[in-house]
């Protein structure tokens, strides 16, 4: 993770909270926290804090917390997440999703996992679901933890 590459913009809000591997009914997911060690929410700003508190918890209890996390306003404000999974391999972009990364020209990173990406885009979302007609990515505007890298995507 490349924390100094996330947005500042973004930075400055408190909309921040840790992120940490857990298993439920056997699947792995990646949990939002609070510095306490309580579960975080996605619709409960209360649950959030600053980027710098949430970054201090991440880095000095080492273990603890596998990350820090975005958490999307609960209200659709400015900024749109698309989220491309399945489109890098071998640390190479797809031909698809680099078109789609060339037009919106704005913040792209490689997601926790290596083979995805994530757009930040200053926009409104264009239909009322996230992802539509099974297609390879999904776009948030609210209620939703962004598991950000800052492995920046320069292309």
């Amino acid at each position: 993770m490349n924390f100094d590459g996330i947005p500042t913009e973004l930075k400055a809000m408190p909309n921040w909270c840790t992120w940490k591997w857990v298993v439920e009914n056997g699947e792995r997911k990646k949990v939002p926290f609070q510095v306490s060690g309580q579960k975080a929410k996605s619709n409960h700003c209360s649950t959030w804090t600053t980027f710098e508190i949430a970054y201090a918890a991440f880095s000095e209890t080492e273990g603890t917390f596998d990350g820090v996390c975005w958490m999307m306003p609960t209200l659709p404000k400015k900024y749109v997440i698309i989220d491309i999974d399945d489109c890098v391999n071998d640390g190479n972009i797809e031909p698809w999703a680099l078109n789609i990364v060339k037009r919106f020209n704005s913040y792209t990173e490689k997601s926790q996992s290596g083979h995805g990406l994530h757009i930040l885009i200053e926009a409104k979302k264009p239909f009322p679901r996230c992802r539509k007609n099974g297609s390879h990515f999904e776009i948030y505007d609210c209620l939703r933890a962004c598991f950000l890298t800052g492995d920046v995507v320069v292309v």
